[in-house]
């Protein structure tokens, strides 16, 4: 009797105690092959195999919770399965929050002598327990776990033994794809030069240029120190600082792997209009509105003589 060989379809479920997702594995594809054995009961067979499939994540959150779509195959029958996951630092708990009712079916055959015997194959309650890590941003290896599920086999032409249980242990697992997006944490100081307005208050953004670009607003305390955590494939970058009235700055191009300290931006101000740069237009900008509320360069609440020297300081300078 032919043996029915499955392969995972991958569920991941929220714990009680989470760590900090590592990965943001948002709108990434990879293509997973799984080694495994299969043994069925209460007659007892048993095959070993290897499988592929896609293995697709969803839109993750802040917690790490993503769904997932992944591949059943069992035999010569091949189900996409809409799951949900988990990421949990590293590593991605895979499993049924609930058995996954189905039915999962398909009809296969093998021959005995010169009798070629049909086998319809239903698979119900598949129960799914398997643990994955995510090695780097295009590879998932570490695959442990087991698939579980009732099982049906008949036939119409062939006598075949009862089978109503399967059981799948996995004994090798790797995903190659995506790239996955790296959680790091950056930080650094910056120094907004004649700006006496509160630096809690004041916007800041940073842009990176690189594998993946981003661009995100920055909170400062008192003394201009900033820290974020942005989602990134490790990878080169170039940072771009910028804030209202303020000229452009960049830092030399750095490796982002992980965390980074030491993103430290002087930025220059007195450009009134946005043009990244200090010209007679910024100039006549605050002499228009010398005395009212805009354009308030030095955070001072009005346009002032800390205004007006600013932009005579920084006369024809440009930013980056």
């Amino acid at each position: 009797m032919k043996t029915i060989p499955c392969i995972l379809g991958l569920l991941l479920l929220p714990l009680s105690t989470l760590a900090v997702p590592n990965w943001d594995m948002s709108g990434t594809a990879y293509e997973a092959t799984i080694s495994y054995t299969f043994t069925t009961s209460p007659f007892p067979l048993s095959d070993s195999d290897t499988k592929t499939g896609p293995l697709l994540f969803g839109q993750q959150d802040e917690a790490g919770n993503v769904p997932v779509e992944v591949t059943l195959a069992i035999g010569d029958g091949v189900f996409p399965l809409n799951c949900s996951g988990l990421v949990e630092g590293d590593n991605i708990h895979v499993y049924t929050p609930e058995p996954l009712p189905g039915p999962f079916s398909y009809r296969t055959s093998f021959w005995i002598g010169p009798v070629e015997c049909i086998m319809d194959v239903v698979l119900t309650n598949v129960v799914v327990d398997m643990d994955l890590r995510v090695a780097n941003a295009t590879l998932l290896d570490w695959g442990d776990g087991t698939v579980d599920c009732d099982l049906t086999i008949t036939s119409p032409n062939c006598w075949l033994p009862t089978i109503d249980r399967g059981h799948v242990d996995v004994t090798a697992f790797s995903a190659t794809g995506g790239p996955a997006k790296r959680f790091v944490t950056l930080s650094g100081t910056a120094s907004l030069g004649g700006y006496v307005g509160l630096l809690t208050e004041k916007d800041l953004s940073l842009s990176l240029s690189g594998p993946s670009p981003i661009e995100v607003a920055l909170s400062m305390n008192a003394s201009g120190e900033w820290s974020k955590r942005v989602a990134l494939i490790p990878g080169t970058y170039a940072p771009l600082f910028s804030s209202q009235y303020y000229l452009r700055r960049a830092l030399p191009a750095l490796a982002l792997t992980g965390d980074t300290t030491g993103l430290d931006a002087t930025l220059v101000g007195g450009d009134a209009d946005s043009s990244n740069q200090v010209t007679i237009a910024d100039l006549n900008a605050v002499l228009v509105g010398f005395g009212g509320p805009n354009p308030d360069l030095n955070g001072s609440g009005v346009v002032d003589l800390g205004d007006l020297n600013m932009v005579l300081l920084n006369f024809s300078k440009a930013g980056d």
